[in-house]
């Protein structure tokens, strides 16, 4: 006959002895809060979305996997998957405006990208540039000319 593997807590004085073990052990302590890589102040570049790869800055945090985010991006929520977080902390209060970010963000010699209107960019009726509508390119030349040069 083959043998049985004895479950070594088979009866009830076992299970008694397991569980009194259990209750005297001392229950693992919650790890120390170590320092968040997201933080207020803290100069990130998005790695995702329309924005990939423009600085942003982190203004505050809406939780455990969001953040508000300012700077050469459209303030935002943004999930901290979708950021790179750099080694640059700036000195920004929490909730500190646009404005605020972006004079701090110069201060420290970071590039800003300036907005620009679409209204302002495009004309309305031929959709083009701006500017360039009535302009001719002259070193252009009909194409009927180049045809005639090189018959003859």
């Amino acid at each position: 006959m083959a043998k049985k593997n004895k479950n070594p807590i088979d009866n009830k004085e076992d299970i008694k002895a397991v569980e009194k073990t259990q209750k005297d052990k001392p229950l693992d302590k919650p790890a120390k809060e170590e320092a968040s890589l997201f933080e207020i102040g803290r100069l990130c570049i998005k790695t995702s979305g329309e924005e990939k790869g423009r600085e942003c800055v982190i203004a505050d945090i809406l939780g455990k996997n969001f953040v508000m985010i300012d700077g050469n991006v459209k303030r935002r929520k943004c999930n901290i998957m979708h950021l790179r977080p750099t080694s640059n902390l700036l000195g920004i209060k929490k909730n500190a405006s646009t404005s605020e970010v972006k004079a701090i963000m110069q201060k420290e010699g970071i590039k800003i990208r300036e907005k620009i209107k679409m209204k302002d960019k495009f004309s309305k009726k031929t959709g083009k540039v701006k500017g360039e509508e009535g302009k001719k390119d002259k070193s252009a030349k009909p194409l009927t000319k180049l045809l005639t040069k090189s018959k003859n």
